[in-house]
């Protein structure tokens, strides 16, 4: 059997780049948006944004609420237009839809 292209390390596949919200310190903290994707989710699109904090890259993947958020709050006509903007987040506690069980989640609190 062959390979087919170069698979890279499992690194590649493991990584923690999402960001989560144990990895932000304070309701103060910035991200600068780097770069905004199209992604594909169980056969609908959902928007990705590249971040950058304290020279550290995540990505987060917009749910329902924070994408209105961005669209009323934002200033830009589309999402490819954030790019260069800053945002901070707020810890909440959601209602995980799968488990039916209480967790962490961040909500967009501002952007500029």
């Amino acid at each position: 059997m062959e390979q087919e292209g170069n698979i890279g390390s499992w690194d590649d596949y493991n990584s923690n780049l999402f960001l989560k919200a144990d990895d932000v310190i304070s309701d103060f903290q910035e991200f600068e948006i780097k770069a905004v994707e199209n992604v594909k989710f169980e056969d609908r699109n959902k928007i990705r944004l590249h971040l950058k904090s304290s020279s550290k890259d995540y990505m987060f993947d917009l749910n329902k609420t924070n994408t209105n958020y961005l669209q009323d709050n934002s200033g830009v006509d589309e999402p490819g237009q954030l790019v260069g903007k800053k945002i901070k987040f707020r810890k909440v506690m959601v209602t995980n839809p799968t488990t039916k069980k209480e967790q962490e989640s961040l909500r967009i609190s501002g952007i500029s």
